[in-house]
């Protein structure tokens, strides 16, 4: 009778609490940013991250327009970044910091053992200088694919993959339906990956390629870190299937023919004390962070140049004058040669189209830990604990940012434009599709030469028409 009078209590409890909560927005005390209430006690808003993403923070501020938000989550805060001029304050904030998200992936979705963890924690603020396991992979990260010596020989083999793949592929011999996103993921996947690792590449067998992209499909389960053997099991089988075909990597010798990325982080894991099997486990955050933004990012790309017949003649215009004369015979008639270097280097409209691709359908978001209570730009209190979000698709689709056309794709809108003889200025901090400040992901040079690359080898060769219109 007591349990049944406490449950009929919290059940009203409830109630209240839903009715109380529908539609308020306020401001708590000490300025902290104003809270967007959840209309399911507790976890609605976790619900809707897990269903919709990174697009759920655009859609509980589109009537607001709020430059910074507070939405409540179970023993924490997320702080939700709006204005570019925030942005500028928490890249500034030495108590903001992305090292806390870090060891949170690692014990989440790389799940290696306490030790390797506390190699990864050890000066993770930084405050005992440029030591640490972190730290040193982080720059390592930096330098092993910046544009250089150790970029160049990755992008060569990417080119040759990429080229391989067309030269067997239906689609240069015979007109042949494919399914497109599929299509592309494996082309990017495979040229990447034979780049990055060598020959001994784990991911020729497609079992290897098929457990990524199943980790890629539950990574927001395996995040929450909720049972994930029951809740995310589809994906939790596949990240030790991942697992295991790395240590085996490391056991065939497969570093002798890697690219310096790869050789570089075993290094330094090495150095710091990590054992071959959490290297292992350490080594899918690579495939993670190379492949799951740009492979779709390609698609996308491919997408709207063939969707635009003027974007796509333009183009083949471009790689037409940037191509060479080599030769002709009878049968073949008069051939060119089109240097994919000169595509990245000397085709604006291919590099702009890059960049309002990935300006319209990036989904990313940048997070910072609050390690200490704090004061934001002299207005907002964020609370020790808490979590700072920057969703790029705030930003790129702010039209006090990018103008009243920020929601309507522009292939020209990165384009550098003249104004009264002076260069046109570009949105500070409006632009996030590869994160920025001490965050700024090392891998952009990559990405987007890759997508470059793909999209002028088959632009230049091929064409593509929806089947039935879809």
């Amino acid at each position: 009778m007591e349990l049944l009078a406490i449950a009929s209590i919290l059940s009203a409890g409830l109630v209240l609490y839903v009715i109380w909560n529908l539609g308020r927005t306020t401001t708590v005390t000490h300025q902290e940013p104003a809270i967007i209430h959840q209309r399911i006690p507790f976890v609605g808003h976790l619900i809707g991250l897990l269903r919709n993403g990174t697009r759920y923070f655009s859609d509980v501020n589109a009537k607001l327009g709020l430059p910074i938000y507070t939405l409540p989550i179970p023993g924490s805060r997320l702080y939700i970044v709006r204005s570019p001029e925030l942005v500028t304050s928490i890249e500034k904030n030495p108590d903001l910091d992305f090292a806390p998200h870090l060891i949170h992936f690692a014990r989440t979705i790389l799940i290696p053992s306490s030790s390797a963890i506390e190699a990864l924690e050890y000066n993770i603020d930084g405050k005992a200088g440029s030591i640490g396991c972190r730290i040193a992979t982080q720059k390592t990260m930096q330098t092993s694919i910046a544009p250089g010596p150790n970029l160049t020989p990755v992008q060569g083999i990417i080119r040759s993959s990429i080229l391989s793949q067309l030269e067997i592929s239906d689609l240069t011999h015979r007109a042949s339906p494919i399914r497109m996103f599929e299509w592309t993921r494996h082309l990017v996947t495979l040229a990447t990956t034979r780049a990055i690792y060598g020959k001994e590449n784990p991911f020729e067998n497609i079992k290897v390629e098929n457990a990524l992209w199943t980790v890629d499909e539950g990574f927001g389960a395996l995040l929450t870190n909720i049972l994930p053997s029951i809740f995310a099991s589809r994906a939790h089988k596949a990240r030790q299937v991942l697992f295991d075909y790395f240590a085996q990597y490391y056991k065939r010798d497969g570093l002798d023919g890697a690219s310096q990325l790869i050789k570089s982080r075993y290094e330094v894991n090495r150095e710091h004390g990590v054992s071959i099997a959490d290297i292992a486990h350490f080594e899918l955050s690579v495939p993670i962070a190379l492949l799951v933004n740009t492979a779709p990012a390609v698609f996308w790309t491919l997408y709207f140049v063939y969707s635009d017949e003027v974007l796509l003649r333009d183009l083949r215009k471009s790689f037409d004058t940037l191509a060479n004369s080599t030769a002709s015979n009878e049968k073949t008639g008069a051939w060119k040669t089109l240097k994919m270097e000169d595509v990245t280097e000397s085709c604006p409209l291919m590099i702009s189209t890059i960049q309002e691709v990935l300006r319209f359908q990036a989904t990313n978001a940048n997070a910072r830990g609050v390690l200490h209570d704090t004061v934001l730009d002299g207005k907002y209190r964020l609370r020790k604990g808490g979590t700072v979000f920057i969703p790029a698709n705030e930003q790129h689709l702010n039209q006090n940012i990018w103008g009243l056309n920020a929601g309507r794709f522009d292939t020209r809108r990165f384009l550098i434009k003249e104004k009264n003889g002076e260069k046109a200025k570009r949105p500070t901090n409006g632009y996030r599709a590869f994160g920025g400040g001490s965050t700024l992901c090392p891998g952009r040079f990559l990405a987007i030469s890759e997508i470059a690359y793909v999209v002028a080898f088959m632009a230049s060769q091929l064409d593509l028409v929806p089947i039935n219109n879809h």
